[in-house]
């Protein structure tokens, strides 16, 4: 797809002063923000998000990748936009599911830094359900200035950066063997090739399936954040960071909520997900970089986690 983009900025006759610009959601402007980064050697570009997703996480930052098939975001770049035009009025068109699936984000960045917005997931549940607006633009733009000052401090993913990582370790594993199970047709422990797929369907009381979906939809990667942020508050627990107890029991509750997974969605292993997070890009010389709650707006990155552990919690969000 990469190739068949920059072929027709070829064939436009596209130059170093023009401009690619991504209107959509997350996928079109990781797309559109490599084509940029590598046409030419770097043009400019204009991310317009218009799902919840992108506009509290994707548009911001400048980091744009395409999947291997065993990996997700391997290939890539740091690409700052030069501009970022977020209308609220477009995630009013978004299906409730995708709009749902957003929100695990916006729950992630509240335990990252922001106790407040947390807080105030909490008591305006249902106002952020109904995508009321007055809401709505609070709660977007504090995405924007927590992951905005992240970045400022740390553009490369050289330290600070990392902690925006937050449930994307366990996240991203879901997703990638989610894909290869989507691919293949394959319920059980698949091995495949296809990265950042959906899976098909959810089990009562998994949380997997939102209201409006049905039974043969996949897994999106919001939901797969959700299932990571449940993992990492448990670890937390485990590896003895956590520091308020009622954390986990509080974030399990809020993602359900809104509607969001909470265990791993049938037909995928554990053990399958606990091999593919060994091609986190988050990996340090064979050692995983975990992001770790420490309380609702502090996390801590640290490599000190077990194995066994690991294994221990997968197990309990198996389904």
């Amino acid at each position: 797809m990469a190739a068949a983009v920059g072929g027709a900025c070829l064939e436009a006759r596209l130059d170093r002063r023009s401009a690619i610009v991504a209107v959509g959601g997350g996928a079109a402007g990781d797309l559109a923000g490599f084509v940029a980064a590598t046409y030419q050697r770097g043009i400019a570009f204009v991310q317009v998000p218009t799902t919840l997703l992108a506009m509290v996480d994707a548009s911001v930052g400048g980091k744009v990748a395409i999947n291997l098939p065993r990996a997700k975001n391997m290939v890539g770049a740091f690409h700052q936009p030069r501009l970022v035009v977020a209308d609220l009025a477009t995630l009013t068109t978004l299906p409730d599911r995708e709009y749902r699936s957003g929100l695990a984000e916006v729950v992630k960045h509240g335990i990252i830094r922001d106790r407040g917005l947390f807080q105030l997931l909490e008591t305006e549940t249902q106002a952020v359900l109904n995508r009321d607006p007055g809401v709505m633009a609070g709660v977007v733009e504090r995405n924007c200035r927590i992951k905005g000052a992240v970045v400022s401090a740390d553009e490369r993913e050289g330290g600070l950066r990392t902690v925006l990582n937050l449930g994307h370790t366990v996240g991203h594993a879901v997703e990638a063997v989610a894909g290869r199970l989507e691919r293949d047709g394959d319920a059980g422990e698949g091995a495949g090739a296809a990265a950042g797929g959906q899976v098909s369907g959810g089990a009562p009381g998994s949380g997997v399936s939102a209201p409006g979906s049905s039974a043969d939809d996949g897994l999106l990667h919001g939901e797969c954040v959700a299932i990571g942020l449940v993992a990492a508050a448990r670890l937390s627990a485990r590896s003895g960071v956590l520091a308020q107890p009622d954390l986990p029991e509080r974030l399990e509750a809020l993602l359900r909520r809104f509607g969001l997974p909470v265990r791993l969605p049938p037909g995928v292993d554990p053990a399958a997900v606990e091999a593919a997070m060994a091609y986190d890009k988050k990996a340090t010389g064979g050692q995983l970089r975990w992001v770790l709650p420490v309380r609702i707006g502090q996390v801590q990155v640290t490599t000190y986690v077990l194995p066994e552990d690991v294994r221990a919690v997968l197990e309990e969000l198996r389904s």
